[in-house]
C-alpha cells in the first residue's frame, strides 16, 4: 500500500521553484530503525516536487551530528534529487532502483557521521556556509532550509551544547543567506517544544517569523504516508517557495 501511494502521489505544488537544502540528525539518539523512517519520510516528500533546473525544485541534503563541519555533504544542490525512476521505501521493503547514479534513494541510504553528538548551531552554521558558498544553488531564487532533529530540550535550551542563543545566532545568519528554515520535531525534540517554554521560545526564534514548525510524534508516524506529516512539510515547503 505505502509502495502505490509513493508512485501514485502526484506533485504537492508543480509550479514551485525553490532551492531545498535539507539536513538531517544523524545523532546516536537516532536509532537504526529511525534512521530508516526518516529516510523514508525524506524519500516521500522529495516525491512531491518536480524537479527542473530552470523552471522548478533543485535539492541537496546533508547528515549531521555534531562535528565543526557538522556532516558531509550527502547530495549538493541539484536537479536529480527526486529521480523519478527511484521507488520505494525501506519500511515497505520495496526500494526499486534505476541505472544511473543519481537521487536521494541512491545516494543517501547509510548514515554519514560516526559521531553521536548532537550540536544545532553547528548544523545551522554548515548549511549558511553551504549555501552562502553555492553549492549549485541558483541566485534569485527562494531558499527553503528543512531540519531534521529529536534534540531534547537539554541541547535545545544549553549554549554550550549547541543550543539556545548559540543557536539562534545561526539560524538568523542562516536567514540572512535569504533561506526561511523549516523544522521538524521529532520525538524528544516536539516534547520539548510542546511543554517547555523555554524550548519553545528558542525554537520559535530559531525559525523566525516566516519560518514553519512541524511537530511528529516518532520516527515511524513521520514516514507513515497514512498519517498527514509527509503533506504538512510538503505544504510548508511549497508555501514558503
Amino acid at each position: 500500500e505505502d509502495y502505490q501511494i509513493a508512485i501514485a502521489r502526484a506533485p504537492v505544488c508543480p509550479a514551485a521553484r525553490a532551492d531545498l537544502w535539507f539536513a538531517n540528525d544523524e545523532s546516536g539518539s537516532v536509532s537504526p530503525t529511525e534512521f530508516e523512517d526518516a529516510l523514508d519520510f525524506l524519500y516521500q516528500i522529495s516525491d512531491g516536487f518536480v524537479y527542473d533546473n530552470d523552471t522548478g525544485m533543485k535539492a541537496g541534503i546533508i547528515g549531521w551530528t555534531d562535528l565543526v563541519n557538522s556532516a558531509e555533504i550527502v547530495i549538493p544542490i541539484t536537479e536529480s534529487f527526486g529521480d523519478s525512476g527511484d521507488l520505494g521505501l525501506f519500511g515497505a521493503s520495496n526500494i526499486s532502483l534505476n541505472n544511473n547514479t543519481q537521487g536521494i534513494r541512491k545516494l543517501y541510504q547509510v548514515k554519514q557521521n560516526t559521531s553521536a553528538g548532537t550540536r544545532l548551531d553547528r548544523a545551522t552554521n554548515y548549511l549558511a556556509d553551504l549555501i552562502t558558498a553555492g553549492n549549485g544553488s541558483r541566485p534569485n531564487i527562494p531558499k527553503v532550509a528543512v531540519m531534521l532533529t529529536d534534540a531534547n530540550s537539554t541541547f535545545i535550551n544549553n549554549g554550550n551544547e549547541g543550543g539556545s542563543f548559540a543557536w539562534i545566532g545561526e539560524a538568523n545568519a542562516l536567514r540572512n543567506t535569504g533561506a526561511e528554515i523549516v523544522l521538524i520535531l521529532i520525538d524528544e525534540a516536539k516534547t520539548a517544544y510542546d511543554s517547555d517554554p523555554i524550548s519553545k521560545f528558542i525554537i520559535d526564534n530559531v525559525v523566525g517569523t516566516n519560518g514553519r514548525v512541524i511537530t511528529v510524534p516518532n520516527y515511524a508516524q513521520a514516514a507513515d504516508s497514512t498519517q498527514s506529516y509527509i503533506e504538512t512539510a510538503s505544504q510548508a515547503i511549497c508555501d514558503l517557495s
